[in-house]
């Protein structure tokens, strides 16, 4: 099996979750897990941890999906991803306090976002829809870069977070 992970913007009803499990079932992808979050004028956000069939490519989901929703993104997950989502953000905890530095990556993978840098606090692009400025440190912001799809609240909410529990470990460590 193929592991993904996706994201889409969709109606917040029952019947339109409904249609997007119907739709995805079709093709014969499993879903492993899934997250939403309420978002303005009854849209909800949708994330998803994804299993397909090695022959069921990338472009028959994210066409599938579109058809259900919109802002859609799917990219490649990894085996932990099958995983229980509890274990999982303990397993990623523990590694951001050994290793504290690949927290950018972290987050940007948290967000699926496209690229990502590490800038001074005058330095770098201002959040927009496809650009989230982030404070990391007083000194340090994280800017994330997404083509399509625009950031969201809970998005932010969800960088922003992982950014405070990192910052947070380091000091209690005694650490930069």
């Amino acid at each position: 099996h193929t592991r993904w992970r996706a994201r889409v913007t969709m109606p917040g009803s029952p019947a339109s979750m409904a249609h997007l499990l119907r739709v995805l079932s079709l093709l014969r992808v499993h879903v492993v897990s899934l997250f939403t979050a309420q978002l303005a004028e009854g849209q909800q956000l949708v994330d998803m941890f994804l299993s397909s069939p090695v022959d069921v490519d990338r472009a028959t989901i994210v066409h599938g999906m579109s058809a259900v929703g919109s802002d859609v993104i799917l990219s490649r997950g990894t085996e932990e991803d099958a995983g229980d989502i509890a274990t999982r953000v303990l397993h990623l905890s523990a590694r951001l306090v050994q290793h504290p530095d690949v927290t950018p990556q972290a987050v940007a993978d948290l967000v699926l976002a496209d690229s990502w840098e590490v800038t001074t606090a005058a330095e770098g692009a201002d959040s927009s829809d496809y650009i989230l400025r982030l404070q990391w440190t007083p000194e340090l912001h994280v800017v994330l870069r997404r083509v399509r799809a625009p950031f969201t609240k809970t998005e932010r909410n969800r960088a922003s977070a992982m950014l405070a529990l990192v910052a947070a470990m380091s000091e209690a460590l005694g650490e930069p």
